[in-house]
């Protein structure tokens, strides 16, 4: 029974067409992702590195970028604070799930306050306007 229903399963998403637009947005986020690590590795004194403002400025509405250099804590949007890391670009999955909005999911090495290293799954939702991020939305969390 699992497998027919496995079998059914491919099938159906092997009729499902995915758009040119949707896949060029889903480019376009695993660029913005891709460039954001490794400016995000660029300089770890600075939360998040001054580079990623650059990458923010490229692929983001300029209200994301305004919201993020105001946010007096420093909170890295893109990643629901928990950064990017060697596990990051590796298992980053951008798939559709609406009209412009894709869930974009990463691993990153999460080490808690008392010192145990786990690796957690960061899930986003990411909103495209005029072809720009103009939202990150954590509220979905991470597993």
């Amino acid at each position: 029974m699992k497998k027919l229903l496995l079998l059914q399963t491919f099938v159906f998403m092997a009729v499902l067409p995915i758009s040119a637009s949707t896949a060029d947005d889903i480019a376009y986020i695993r660029k913005f992702y891709t460039e954001y690590k490794s400016a995000y590795g660029y300089d770890k004194n600075s939360y998040p590195p001054e580079k990623c403002y650059e990458i923010i400025k490229k692929y983001c509405t300029a209200g994301i970028l305004k919201d993020m250099q105001d946010d007096p804590i420093g909170y890295d949007f893109p990643t629901d604070d928990y950064g990017m890391d060697e596990y990051s670009l590796p298992t980053l999955k951008i798939i559709a799930v609406g009209s412009n909005l894709y869930k974009v999911t990463f691993q990153v090495l999460y080490i808690n306050p008392v010192g145990e290293k786990t690796i957690k799954t960061v899930v986003i939702n990411v909103l495209l306007t005029d072809g720009k991020i103009s939202n990150f939305d954590w509220s979905v969390g991470y597993k």
